[in-house]
């Protein structure tokens, strides 16, 4: 199945300091891959690369064939590419209906049409507000339709930003640290989000997750960065039993050793403080 989404040698550099370097990796619609690696280890900025919030220094960025390496942020959300963020991207002012229906809005008129046209805000109201109320309630959100976004709980305001992306209905979901800030009750509304996503079998989900738990249940496939490079690639099972990876997560693997050093007995050099990514 040819890749719906492609980085080639994709590398970003802040001064002397490489935090993603030279990742390459295909992706096929229909698979969830879990994107894991020590804190610092660049999963967020490959995130950031990949959707349009930094400008890569090197490499480039396809989706379904096309180099959209050079296209901004915005473009790319309407090429197809959406992205939910660690700390939330919302309307604060506005309910959460409203926030829901702005997105069913710009997918909408994004498809042919240009872009949003401030001045048929009223045309096709009723079918965008059915449409936002029944995504609230997918998340359940429904009873706090009216409240603004500002005032929900952080564990509802991470529920309704997985709802603004899924008004989106993007081909490429990506989700960075969904679960963050949720009490234990909340969790299970997400992930069965993200599963029901998966079950489609035509759209590519990313997802960067620290609860191996998690990673294990929803994961087709495990890649794994180190310092801003690809230390592992694969199936689940086997790359969570690598011992390369274990010490990589860990954070005692040092990427100038590599994968050797599980094979001849020796042991991995401790990381020098301040290397890796964000």
């Amino acid at each position: 199945m040819a890749a719906l989404l492609e980085t080639r040698d994709l590398t970003i550099r802040f001064g002397g300091h490489v935090a993603v370097d030279h990742v390459s990796c295909a992706f096929e619609p229909g698979t969830l891959t879990a994107i894991v690696g020590p804190n610092g280890a660049g999963k967020t900025t490959y995130f950031n690369l990949v959707s349009g919030q930094l400008p890569a220094s090197e490499g480039q960025v396809l989706l379904a064939g096309d180099d959209i390496t050079r296209l901004p942020a915005p473009l790319r959300t309407r090429r197809g590419l959406g992205r939910a963020f660690q700390l939330t991207q919302l309307f604060p002012n506005l309910s959460a209906q409203e926030n829901v229906r702005l997105a069913v809005q710009a997918r909408e008129q994004g498809r042919g049409r240009g872009g949003i046209d401030i001045y048929r805000v009223w045309l096709d109201r009723k079918t965008w507000i059915d449409e936002a109320r029944s995504i609230l309630a997918s998340v359940r959100l429904d009873d706090k339709r009216d409240a603004h976004a500002s005032a929900l709980p952080h564990g509802d305001q991470r529920k309704l930003e997985v709802a603004l992306l899924m008004a989106l209905d993007p081909m490429v979901y990506m989700f960075d640290e969904p679960t963050a800030g949720m009490s234990v009750d909340e969790v299970p509304v997400v992930l069965d989000l993200i599963r029901a996503l998966k079950a489609r079998k035509d759209r590519l989900i990313l997802l960067v997750e620290h609860k191996m738990d998690v990673v294990r249940e929803l994961s087709d496939r495990i890649v794994v960065l180190h310092n801003g490079a690809l230390v592992a690639d694969g199936e689940p099972a086997t790359v969570i039993a690598s011992a390369v990876v274990q010490q990589a997560y860990l954070g005692v693997y040092d990427a100038e050793v590599g994968p050797s050093a599980e094979h001849d007995g020796t042991p991995p050099r401790p990381l020098p403080a301040g290397r890796g990514g964000s």
